[in-house]
């Protein structure tokens, strides 16, 4: 602890007080020296919930982390901190006309608000779950700029949308954003884009094509490998995908992508309906299922980068007779050759 008072001088702790989570924390460190009793009365915002202004006294503005935080008799300035919708703000206005109001996440909720206030209501920077989602006279839509997330399920099942423009400030994506939107064709993610929740993409059966950052690639890509109907994909930026990508969209996106490379390509049943059952050399794993009671294979070749074959891959190929396991095989999954006649 001497080692502390010693490296750590006044300022420096003020800025690690705004991290303290409990008021034992605080009253734990200005007890540790005394250059840093006046540190509680130099804060101008609460780092913490608080119930009065006993352990901050000098406050200017009151941070209200959730809905039971009170409002403190005094202070006219106020920062909501946690989600609150449209309505909800205007009514928190509307009480309060003295204080002056400041937002961190504004919501718009399609049960409470209008379109027409997403549009307009500039304050508002987040879509909250589920706000469009079974909307069947939905068809076409641009998100307003100052959006910059959207949740969970947003759009999920609109089976009339065919197109969306997302705004360019937008930063997260959640999960099943878009599933089920059986009529979009083609989707745009701008690039500021850093998260995007799985199964945003999943029965998406007639999307064609696809724009999206090199950050998402890794989460986009598991979701990709099942959609049927792609036949586009462009990447921004220039790198590596680490996550396992089919044959069939590795083709799109290097084919595409001069500055793209995939890492970690797989064979999936997916490939079986754009190549058959031609595996080409640097896949490295077969995917479960593969080739699961394909009674017509009778032979496959299997090249020497391929090191894990899934689970059931040939299982029930009846007439599979010839096949060579590659030298570099290190996986046979469960029942992989299950009921197969095959030599070896």
């Amino acid at each position: 602890m001497n080692k502390i008072k010693n490296r750590i001088d006044g300022y420096s702790m003020l800025i690690v007080m705004k991290y303290l989570e409990y008021e034992s924390d605080f009253i734990n460190i200005v007890c540790v020296s005394s250059k840093y009793k006046r540190n509680l009365d130099r804060l101008r915002f609460n780092p913490i919930s608080i119930q009065s202004l006993t352990l901050f006294p000098f406050i200017q503005t009151l941070y209200l982390y959730s809905s039971f935080d009170p409002f403190i008799k005094g202070i006219d300035q106020v920062q909501i901190c946690y989600p609150i919708t449209y309505k909800e703000q205007q009514i928190l206005i509307r009480k309060h006309k003295t204080i002056k109001f400041s937002f961190s996440h504004i919501e718009y909720n399609g049960n409470e608000n209008t379109t027409e206030q997403l549009f307009y209501c500039k304050d508002i920077t987040h879509i909250g779950d589920n706000s469009f989602s079974q909307n069947f006279t939905l068809k076409t839509i641009t998100l307003p700029s100052h959006i910059i997330d959207i949740g969970n399920y947003v759009f999920f099942n609109c089976f009339n949308l065919t197109r969306i423009e997302l705004s360019n400030r937008l930063t997260n994506i959640g999960i099943g954003c878009f599933s089920g939107c059986i009529g979009l064709k083609h989707l745009e993610i701008p690039t500021n884009v850093v998260c995007i929740g799985s199964n945003a993409l999943i029965d998406c059966t007639s999307l064609e094509s696809i724009s999206f950052p090199l950050q998402i690639a890794n989460s986009l890509c598991n979701q990709l490998n099942i959609t049927k109907s792609i036949k586009s994909i462009k990447i921004i930026g220039k790198g590596r995908i680490d996550a396992f990508v089919s044959q069939y969209i590795s083709h799109l996106i290097e084919d595409n992508n001069n500055n793209i490379i995939c890492i970690n390509k797989i064979f999936t049943f997916y490939d079986t309906q754009h190549y058959g059952r031609q595996i080409e050399y640097g896949i490295k794993e077969i995917e479960d299922n593969c080739f699961l009671n394909d009674s017509s294979l009778d032979a496959i070749f299997i090249p020497s980068s391929v090191s894990k074959i899934g689970n059931n891959c040939f299982s029930g190929c009846t007439s599979l007779t010839s096949v060579s396991l590659p030298p570099n095989l290190k996986t046979i999954g469960i029942n992989s050759f299950y009921n197969v006649p095959c030599v070896l």
